[in-house]
């Protein structure tokens, strides 16, 4: 798992779609102890995950309040769609039967008890197990892709294979494996109208269940610590086992076993309400819920220190991903020793020396150990969110060791932006020369083995031919290595990368096949950026690699003059006060704009990349990242940034869903085009009301924190 955000919720992300007014979001009110008022007073330390989302009705009002509502709500597409949705529910028999029933007063009771229940606090957790089960689906994943590359191997049957190698590992899984248990909980406002629905509820259900008496005797309401519970018991017996074997054919003794270790297992789904919440539960049994707010709360635990600074704000959303199941569900090492399982599998099939299958199976070893060791350490997580006058802001904090992020010093890349992109993302990463060596004997040895088993069971004369190539490229590779690990790299220790999008560039017709538009029309621009401690180091590195292609090409035509010879141009320069560009131009047969052309800059502390000089040329020179509000302090030691500008990406569209429109109406007026277009340009007007989010990481001691802002703004 990351280190990055993890604890969005489904309302954070809905209330990002809604486009709430900032302004309306940053009422008064007191601050409170959510450790104390919420239901991290009673959830219990030992839980795996646990998330919860708060000021619920309090999101939803400002929403339905906005101008950004009313904007949508009177788009004719919505009001027709309403009016059409109203017509149907007056003329259709179902829906009118349904409209009739909601104006029962016991339904309307029920409706405003739901409607209760999701007004104020929904919360989430799950027992430990739940790294068990993650960790089982994933085994289950792995024999399957397993037993399909056996099956491709072997000559036969997939499907054999596949069922085969399934029921054996589920049935030894399944040995000492327990259900884990989840509790959903809904804050109520009102308890005697919430208990009311449940007796509803349960004559309700009694009556569905007598139809089948086997669910009907499993249905009861029982006494589960200090509160009542509408329970439904379940088994594997319960499973048609005698179908199942029937239809197992020749796997029927597997099959049999596997039914030996289900049968016993349990499923218990419980309802009921426990203080002001009504609980929903799923687990093995009961026991969890008659210990609910019993022992050491997970609000106590070391982690949750963390929220105590942010108190004071007007929280909506708290996360907790527990070190264990963070550390079961980590599949990186998983994957690298399931890649070493299938090479075992494979390689014996390849009908290779000995001596060879042996070599190469230790060299796959050794990598695999390698690339582990560079695998971060995940740890456990917390995050909190809250609103502001500016919309939404959070915090995530992670106890991941390794990682391979360096947050020792501000990031300077930040200064070659462009000062409002559209997109950005930056990070400095921990050089380790060591992983050079690693890489440069992992590709000596690829080219060991080609020639050990590629060549083979060539002719003479291929054979013959191979060897000249080697012996000339050979050693310009390793100059070309060389100048990698003296130069190149030395002169990038820097190690911070970054990606920038930007819409600067216009044009009237970017190809010629397009219709010429009558307003320019912006172009998406992708620049990447590399930190340089070494300009000069770098220009002379790329200098000499320009050099050894250039040779290379030579060789390989002087080996086998069936090659063309060919000789790379020199590139075309530019230089300003910011530094030098390199480019080539494209040909006039690709049919795009002249502004196109591969470009590389090198200014005294970048190296970038876009196919576009111009966008080149801006990233070298100094236009720092603005932002505002709590984002602004770039100047700060960070390890990363994203930032998205929604607005910035709308502008960029929007030009281009004109011509869209232009170009599909021929020029011609069209009734139905004409009636589209203003509804979508509004649909793009009140996105924007989503101003952009960024999110920045950085390290307080040991302990990896992200800090994130939503900007919200509501229409004028």
């Amino acid at each position: 798992m990351k280190t990055a955000w993890f604890g969005r919720n489904r309302w954070w992300v809905l209330a990002l779609l809604l486009c709430c007014s900032a302004g309306w979001l940053s009422g008064n009110a007191s601050a409170e102890d959510i450790r104390e008022s919420t239901s991290l007073k009673f959830v219990p330390e030992d839980v795996a995950f646990y998330s919860t989302s708060l000021r619920m009705r309090e999101q939803y009002d400002a929403f339905v309040q906005s101008k950004a509502f009313k904007a949508l709500s009177e788009m004719p597409v919505v009001s027709t769609a309403v009016a059409f949705t109203n017509m149907w529910a007056q003329n259709d028999d179902r829906a009118k039967a349904v409209l009739q029933a909601l104006e029962m007063e016991e339904n309307k009771e029920a409706v405003a008890a739901l409607l209760d229940a999701v007004s104020h606090e929904i919360f989430l957790y799950g027992s430990e197990g739940f790294g068990d089960l993650v960790r089982l689906a994933n085994d289950l994943s792995r024999v399957q892709q397993q037993a399909q590359f056996q099956a491709l191997a072997e000559g036969v049957s997939p499907e054999e294979i596949v069922a085969q190698k399934v029921l054996e590992k589920l049935t030894s899984m399944l040995e000492n494996a327990k259900l884990p248990h989840t509790v959903l909980g809904f804050r109520v406002s009102d308890k005697d109208r919430a208990a009311k629905q449940l007796a509803r509820l349960e004559s309700l259900l009694k009556e569905v269940l007598a139809q089948e008496p086997e669910l009907a005797k499993r249905f009861s309401r029982e006494k589960i610590g200090d509160a009542e519970y509408l329970t439904l018991k379940l088994d594997g017996s319960m499973v048609p086992w005698d179908e199942v074997f029937e239809k197992a054919g020749d796997k029927r003794e597997q099959v049999e076993k596997l039914a030996e270790k289900v049968k016993p297992m349990t499923l218990v789904i419980a309802i009921g309400l426990w203080n002001d919440y009504l609980i929903v539960s799923s687990g093995e049994n009961t026991s969890h819920l008659a210990k609910l707010g019993q022992g050491a709360r997970l609000a106590d635990r070391k982690e949750f220190k963390q929220i105590e600074k942010h108190l004071d704000q007007r929280i909506v959303g708290v996360g907790y991903v527990s070190e264990s199941f963070v550390h079961k569900t980590n599949s990186v090492p998983q994957q690298v020793d399931d890649a070493v399982e299938l090479a075992k599998q494979f390689l014996p099939q390849a009908n290779l020396e000995e001596d060879v299958e042996k070599e190469l199976l230790n060299d796959i070893g050794r990598l695999a150990s390698a690339l582990k060791k560079h695998v971060p350490e995940p740890g456990a997580m917390v995050s909190v969110n809250f609103l502001t006058s500016r919309g939404y802001e959070g915090y995530g904090y992670s106890w991941a060791k390794n990682t391979t992020v360096d947050a020792s010093q501000p990031l300077t890349v930040l200064k070659h932006l462009g000062g409002s992109p559209i997109f950005a993302a930056a990070v400095r990463g921990k050089q380790d020369p060591r992983c050079y060596d690693a890489i440069s004997e992992c590709a000596s040895r690829i080219m060991y083995y080609v020639e050990k088993i590629g060549m083979k069971d060539v002719s003479d004369e291929e054979r013959e031919l191979f060897t000249k190539m080697r012996d000339e490229l050979m050693p310009l590779v390793k100059r070309m290595g060389d100048v990698t690990r003296d130069q190149l790299l030395p002169a990038m220790k820097d190690g911070q990368m970054a990606v920038a999008v930007d819409a600067k560039s216009t044009s009237e017709q970017w190809h010629e096949m397009m219709p010429q538009a009558k307003n320019a029309l912006p172009m998406l621009e992708v620049a990447m950026l590399f930190g340089v401690n070494d300009s000069e180091a770098v220009d002379k590195a790329a200098a000499e690699y320009f050099s050894i292609l250039q040779e290379m090409l030579k060789k390989v035509h002087s080996v086998s003059e069936e090659i063309p010879e060919i000789e790379l141009p020199e590139p075309n320069t530019k230089e300003s006060a910011e530094g030098k560009i390199y480019f080539y131009g494209l040909p006039p047969s690709a049919g795009l704009d002249k502004q196109f052309a591969p470009s590389m800059g090198l200014a005294k502390d970048v190296l970038a990349f876009s196919l576009l000089p111009k966008q080149t040329q801006r990233t070298l020179a100094s236009t720092p990242l603005k932002l505002e509000g709590p984002m602004a302090d770039l100047d700060r030691p960070l390890g990363s940034l994203v930032h998205v500008s929604i607005a910035g990406l709308i502008d960029a569209i929007s030009p281009w869903v004109d011509y869209g429109f232009t170009v599909a109406s021929e020029g011609e007026d069209n009734p139905v085009l004409d009636t589209i277009k203003p509804q979508v340009q509004s649909a793009l007007n009140v996105l924007k009301c989503i101003r952009g989010v960024t999110a920045v990481s950085y390290q307080e001691d040991e302990l990896w924190v992200t800090h994130m802002e939503c900007e919200l703004q509501d229409l004028p």
